[in-house]
Protein backbone atom coordinates (compact mmCIF):
# COMPACT_ATOMS: atom_id res chain seq x y z
CA UNK A 1 0.00 0.00 0.00
CA UNK A 2 1.42 3.27 -1.10
CA UNK A 3 1.16 6.22 1.36
CA UNK A 4 1.71 8.85 -1.10
CA UNK A 5 -0.95 11.71 -1.83
CA UNK A 6 -4.19 10.69 -3.91
CA UNK A 7 -5.30 14.65 -4.47
CA UNK A 8 -2.94 17.46 -4.25
CA UNK A 9 -2.96 21.01 -4.57
CA UNK A 10 0.55 22.71 -5.96
CA UNK A 11 0.35 26.95 -4.80
CA UNK A 12 2.57 27.95 -7.37
CA UNK A 13 4.86 31.41 -7.29
CA UNK A 14 5.83 31.84 -10.88
CA UNK A 15 8.33 34.56 -9.83
CA UNK A 16 10.26 32.74 -7.16
CA UNK A 17 13.83 32.35 -8.25
CA UNK A 18 13.84 35.09 -10.54
CA UNK A 19 11.95 32.86 -12.81
CA UNK A 20 14.97 30.01 -13.11
CA UNK A 21 12.73 27.06 -12.97
CA UNK A 22 9.73 28.11 -14.01
CA UNK A 23 8.95 24.92 -15.68
CA UNK A 24 9.37 22.65 -11.99
CA UNK A 25 6.00 22.99 -10.66
CA UNK A 26 4.66 21.53 -13.89
CA UNK A 27 7.08 18.52 -14.05
CA UNK A 28 6.00 17.34 -10.65
CA UNK A 29 2.09 17.93 -11.75
CA UNK A 30 3.37 15.49 -14.83
CA UNK A 31 4.89 13.21 -12.83
CA UNK A 32 2.19 12.95 -10.30
CA UNK A 33 -0.77 12.91 -12.72
CA UNK A 34 1.24 10.05 -14.27
CA UNK A 35 1.27 8.03 -10.78
CA UNK A 36 -2.37 8.57 -10.73
CA UNK A 37 -2.70 11.22 -8.59
CA UNK A 38 -5.48 14.09 -9.17
CA UNK A 39 -3.50 17.38 -9.34
CA UNK A 40 -4.74 20.83 -9.20
CA UNK A 41 -2.47 23.50 -10.36
CA UNK A 42 -2.75 27.55 -8.68
CA UNK A 43 -0.56 30.29 -9.26
CA UNK A 44 -0.01 33.29 -6.95
CA UNK A 45 0.09 36.62 -8.62
CA UNK A 46 1.33 38.75 -5.75
CA UNK A 47 2.42 38.70 -2.19
CA UNK A 48 0.11 37.02 0.00
CA UNK A 49 -1.69 34.91 -2.38
CA UNK A 50 -0.71 31.52 -1.56
CA UNK A 51 -1.77 31.83 2.07
CA UNK A 52 -5.42 33.57 1.07
CA UNK A 53 -5.52 30.64 -1.44
CA UNK A 54 -4.62 27.83 0.90
CA UNK A 55 -7.21 28.91 3.55
CA UNK A 56 -10.15 29.27 1.10
CA UNK A 57 -9.60 26.00 -0.11
CA UNK A 58 -9.38 24.75 3.65
CA UNK A 59 -12.04 26.73 5.39
CA UNK A 60 -14.28 28.09 2.24
CA UNK A 61 -13.34 32.06 3.43
CA UNK A 62 -14.01 34.47 0.74
CA UNK A 63 -10.96 35.81 -0.60
CA UNK A 64 -9.68 38.89 -2.39
CA UNK A 65 -7.08 37.49 -4.43
CA UNK A 66 -5.66 38.60 -7.69
CA UNK A 67 -4.20 34.80 -8.20
CA UNK A 68 -5.36 32.85 -10.84
CA UNK A 69 -5.97 28.85 -11.77
CA UNK A 70 -3.67 27.66 -14.35
CA UNK A 71 -5.77 24.65 -15.44
CA UNK A 72 -3.37 21.41 -17.29
CA UNK A 73 -4.38 18.30 -18.54
CA UNK A 74 -6.11 16.06 -16.02
CA UNK A 75 -6.61 19.35 -13.51
CA UNK A 76 -9.57 21.01 -11.88
CA UNK A 77 -10.04 24.88 -13.05
CA UNK A 78 -10.21 26.21 -9.71
CA UNK A 79 -10.92 29.86 -8.81
CA UNK A 80 -11.42 32.40 -5.96
CA UNK A 81 -15.18 31.52 -4.83
CA UNK A 82 -14.77 27.61 -5.29
CA UNK A 83 -15.13 26.35 -2.07
CA UNK A 84 -16.19 22.86 -1.07
CA UNK A 85 -19.57 22.50 1.53
CA UNK A 86 -18.50 22.45 5.23
CA UNK A 87 -20.36 20.25 7.12
CA UNK A 88 -22.75 21.52 9.69
CA UNK A 89 -20.06 21.64 12.29
CA UNK A 90 -18.76 24.28 10.17
CA UNK A 91 -15.25 21.99 9.82
CA UNK A 92 -14.48 21.03 6.59
CA UNK A 93 -13.09 17.89 5.35
CA UNK A 94 -9.80 18.76 3.69
CA UNK A 95 -10.70 18.36 0.23
CA UNK A 96 -6.59 17.27 -0.52
CA UNK A 97 -4.03 15.38 1.05
CA UNK A 98 -1.31 17.48 0.54
CA UNK A 99 -0.99 21.09 -0.20
CA UNK A 100 2.50 21.95 -2.13
CA UNK A 101 3.98 25.22 -2.39
CA UNK A 102 6.26 25.75 -5.12
CA UNK A 103 8.03 28.73 -4.18
CA UNK A 104 11.00 30.09 -1.89
CA UNK A 105 10.33 30.62 1.33
CA UNK A 106 7.70 33.70 1.20
CA UNK A 107 5.76 31.14 -0.50
CA UNK A 108 6.00 28.01 1.52
CA UNK A 109 5.77 30.25 4.80
CA UNK A 110 2.31 31.42 3.90
CA UNK A 111 1.11 27.74 2.80
CA UNK A 112 2.94 26.45 6.46
CA UNK A 113 0.18 29.17 8.14
CA UNK A 114 -2.85 28.67 6.44
CA UNK A 115 -2.16 24.62 7.08
CA UNK A 116 -1.00 25.27 11.06
CA UNK A 117 -4.23 28.22 11.06
CA UNK A 118 -6.19 24.67 9.94
CA UNK A 119 -5.16 22.57 12.02
CA UNK A 120 -5.53 25.07 15.10
CA UNK A 121 -9.24 25.96 14.56
CA UNK A 122 -10.20 21.86 13.72
CA UNK A 123 -8.20 21.13 16.88
CA UNK A 124 -9.82 18.18 18.53
CA UNK A 125 -12.23 16.86 15.88
CA UNK A 126 -11.51 14.39 13.14
CA UNK A 127 -10.54 17.11 10.59
CA UNK A 128 -7.19 18.31 12.62
CA UNK A 129 -5.87 15.12 11.85
CA UNK A 130 -6.79 15.20 8.45
CA UNK A 131 -5.34 18.54 7.91
CA UNK A 132 -3.09 18.18 4.46
CA UNK A 133 0.62 18.02 4.98
CA UNK A 134 2.42 20.35 2.61
CA UNK A 135 4.55 19.21 -0.15
CA UNK A 136 7.80 21.13 -0.86
CA UNK A 137 8.97 21.77 -4.18
CA UNK A 138 11.81 24.10 -3.29
CA UNK A 139 12.39 26.58 -6.48
CA UNK A 140 13.73 30.11 -5.10
CA UNK A 141 16.58 31.58 -4.75
CA UNK A 142 18.13 30.73 -1.06
CA UNK A 143 15.17 27.90 -0.15
CA UNK A 144 16.61 27.73 3.90
CA UNK A 145 13.79 25.79 5.24
CA UNK A 146 13.98 23.50 2.77
CA UNK A 147 17.87 23.38 2.90
CA UNK A 148 16.95 22.64 7.00
CA UNK A 149 14.72 20.09 6.64
CA UNK A 150 17.09 17.93 3.96
CA UNK A 151 14.80 18.57 0.73
CA UNK A 152 16.78 18.68 -2.06
CA UNK A 153 16.83 21.52 -4.83
CA UNK A 154 15.99 19.46 -7.76
CA UNK A 155 12.97 18.14 -9.51
CA UNK A 156 13.51 14.62 -9.29
CA UNK A 157 14.37 14.47 -6.08
CA UNK A 158 11.02 16.31 -5.14
CA UNK A 159 9.37 13.89 -7.12
CA UNK A 160 10.75 10.77 -5.61
CA UNK A 161 10.28 12.00 -1.74
CA UNK A 162 6.43 12.87 -2.61
CA UNK A 163 5.77 9.51 -3.95
CA UNK A 164 7.53 7.66 -1.59
CA UNK A 165 4.69 9.29 0.73
CA UNK A 166 7.83 11.02 3.21
CA UNK A 167 6.84 12.84 6.13
CA UNK A 168 8.27 14.87 9.07
CA UNK A 169 7.48 17.21 11.73
CA UNK A 170 7.53 20.41 11.25
CA UNK A 171 7.73 23.04 14.04
CA UNK A 172 6.34 26.58 13.21
CA UNK A 173 6.24 29.59 15.52
CA UNK A 174 3.75 32.19 15.91
CA UNK A 175 4.48 36.14 16.44
CA UNK A 176 1.50 38.83 16.78
CA UNK A 177 -0.55 35.87 14.80
CA UNK A 178 1.60 35.25 11.61
CA UNK A 179 3.58 31.75 11.58
CA UNK A 180 6.89 31.54 10.56
CA UNK A 181 8.86 28.62 9.80
CA UNK A 182 12.60 29.73 10.01
CA UNK A 183 13.12 33.57 10.37
CA UNK A 184 10.51 36.26 11.31
CA UNK A 185 11.36 39.91 10.22
CA UNK A 186 9.42 43.30 11.24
Amino acid sequence: MTDYPRRVLIISNPTSGRRRRADWCERVALALREAGVEVDLYETAQSGDACRYAAEVLFGAEASTQARAVPGPGSHRLEAGDTPGLSGSGVRPPPFDCIIACGGDGTIQEVASALADHRAFCAGSVAAAATPALGIIASGRCNDLAHALGVHGDVESTIDALLAGRRMALDLGRVNGRCFCTVATM
